[in-house]
Order: C-alpha cells, then sequence, then structure tokens
C-alpha cells in the first residue's frame, strides 16, 4: 500500500485494523514535522513584535511602578537580554501555533475513535479553550497585580 498519498481522514473505523505500524509512525513524524514547522513560523512572526510583548506583559509591573515604587528590573549577565528576547518570542510563537498543534493532534488521533468519542473530544475542547481564555483574562487583570503589591511589600518589609 502506498502511504504517501493516504489521506487518514477518509480512513473508516473497520480500516484502521488493517493500517501497519509503520503507517502509523510515518503519520506520527509528519504531524510533528508540521507542528515544529509551524512553532517555527510563529516564533519569527513574534520576533519582530517583543516590544509590544514586554509592554503588554510588563504592564502590572509599571502600574506598580507608578505608585511610586523605585523598583527596577535589571539584567545579570551580558546575554539575559538577548536570551530573555528569544524565550518571549519562543513562548509566544508556541502559543501562536497551538492551533496547529490541537489540529494535528486531533488528525492523528481522530481516525481511531469512534464516531460518539469524536463528539465528545470535540466538546471538551471546546469547553476547555473557553475556560483557559477565562482563566488568562482573569490571572492576568485580578492575580498578577494583587501578587505584585504582595510582593512589593516583602520587599520593602
Amino acid at each position: 500500500m502506498n502511504t504517501d498519498n493516504y489521506d487518514y481522514a477518509e480512513v473508516e473505523d473497520e480500516d484502521l485494523d488493517e493500517m501497519p505500524l509503520l503507517m502509523h509512525l510515518q503519520e506520527l513524524r509528519k504531524r510533528l514535522i508540521i507542528s515544529a514547522i509551524a512553532m517555527c513560523i510563529g516564533f519569527f512572526i513574534a520576533l519582530p513584535f517583543y516590544n509590544y510583548i514586554m509592554d503588554f506583559l510588563m504592564q502590572p509591573l509599571m502600574q506598580l511602578a507608578n505608585t511610586g515604587s523605585d523598583d527596577v528590573l535589571f539584567i545579570n549577565n551580558i546575554a539575559e537580554g538577548f536570551v530573555v528576547q528569544l524565550k518571549i518570542s519562543a513562548l509566544v510563537g508556541f502559543i501562536i501555533s497551538i492551533p496547529v498543534h490541537s489540529f494535528n493532534i486531533l488528525r492523528f488521533v481522530f481516525p481511531g475513535l469512534v464516531k460518539r468519542e469524536r463528539q465528545i473530544l470535540s466538546v471538551t475542547l471546546l469547553c476547555s479553550f473557553i475556560l483557559l481564555v477565562g482563566s488568562f483574562y482573569y490571572s492576568y487583570y485580578t492575580i498578577i497585580p494583587v501578587n505584585c503589591i504582595s510582593y512589593q511589600s516583602w520587599v520593602h518589609s
């Protein structure tokens, strides 16, 4: 069986037992390569926007600094500023590429699931995404400012 033009999404449930292990491994390799490329693309998209991303991430600390604090962020060694820029861009690149990762995971797993399991997984993923976005919003605008004030009081005491 030729594996180059094999469409795994069109595989019926009864055909799954006939797929050899090598075909599964080739499909997994293909999905992992696509995900890695998507993360690299996300990294290079995020790299020019590093200053905007840092401004967004630093906003709670800057609000704290406007309250009269003289604390500043500092760099411990020469390369740390560059390394932080790469790390932040890599993290944002991963976040940007999460839809591609999710799609690849689903395309790899869905042929092995029955229709009811697919429906349950789809609803679960949708609810998880909504809760994840809500928790990011809540933590950024509620928890982080309270923690910054708390940490500042510990430093000055």
